[in-house]
């Protein structure tokens, strides 16, 4: 969902070895272009939980996928559905913003795309990610986050 987001491939600009499997348990996320939609990073960062069992169904995100391609659907043009409305504003201006961003660079060379066994040992457990952070940035940060999940209510 990031490279739809940003046009560029995840973790492009970095070898993809043991060090970055690493950096992805440790929370490591792909970053989203700017202007990208929150109900759409929402979405994707819910589908990247460290823990599978968390992440939403195919079904859920057909679901939520359709809702929003719905929102750009003829049935919309004379509607005075606002939170269609509100959905098609945000993925237009996604839009506009995306179109400005710059070309794909090339690839690192040790960024490889292709299926490939990764039997990568002492791996740490898995964690998510609060903010992307380069991974290279050792600052830690601390938030406080509600108990409740309220934000599940938001990317619909």
């Amino acid at each position: 969902m990031t490279e739809v987001s940003s046009g560029k491939s995840p973790y492009g600009n970095i070898p993809h070895d043991a060090n970055l499997a690493v950096y992805i348990s440790n929370g490591l996320r792909p970053e989203f272009a700017e202007g990208t939609p929150d109900l759409y990073i929402k979405l994707a960062k819910k589908c990247m939980d460290a823990n599978p069992s968390t992440r939403p169904t195919a079904e859920d995100c057909r679901k939520l996928l359709n809702i929003w391609c719905d929102s750009f659907n003829f049935r919309y043009e004379n509607t005075k559905d606002e939170i269609a409305l509100e959905i098609r504003k945000k993925f237009e201006a996604a839009d506009a913003v995306i179109l400005t961003l710059p070309e794909i660079l090339q690839a690192h060379p040790e960024a490889i795309y292709t299926s490939r066994l990764l039997n990568f040992e002492n791996l740490p457990k898995p964690v998510n990610s609060i903010i992307n952070q380069p991974y290279f940035d050792s600052k830690q940060i601390h938030l406080i986050l509600p108990e409740d999940n309220s934000f599940d209510d938001e990317i619909q």
